[in-house]
């Protein structure tokens, strides 16, 4: 499974729009998508600003790719929420969940050496 990580931030006056269209527009649109498990929305608030953050999961980066296309690390970013946006990040980082407890998946990662007979 891959965590998909994007952050921005916004005037915490944006926080709910952010929130209520991410909920009606951007979450039923990535669930669209074969391969996307679900995701976390996280806000945290620095004086006039609130910082977001939205994790999402993803069965591989193949459906990574199918959602943002061949140049997976390029952030998707809605036009309805850019411009609620102070700033926000225009690449994303992936990264391997080898162990999840809140859902019980639990992967070992492989090494470079793992397969190659030494």
């Amino acid at each position: 499974m891959i965590l998909r990580s994007w952050g921005a931030r916004a005037p915490i006056g944006n926080t709910a729009t952010f929130l209520d269209t991410f909920s009606e527009t951007i979450r039923p649109h990535m669930e669209g998508f074969g391969g996307y498990r679900g995701c976390y929305v996280l806000c945290r608030e620095e004086g006039d600003q609130v910082h977001i953050q939205v994790l999402s999961l993803w069965n591989s980066l193949e459906s990574i790719r199918e959602f943002a296309g061949t140049d997976a690390l390029t952030a998707v970013v809605s036009p309805a929420v850019e411009g609620l946006m102070t700033d926000y990040d225009t690449e994303v980082r992936h990264d391997t969940v080898v162990v999840d407890t809140a859902s019980g998946h639990h992967a070992i990662p492989a090494t470079p050496n793992q397969g190659s007979g030494s």
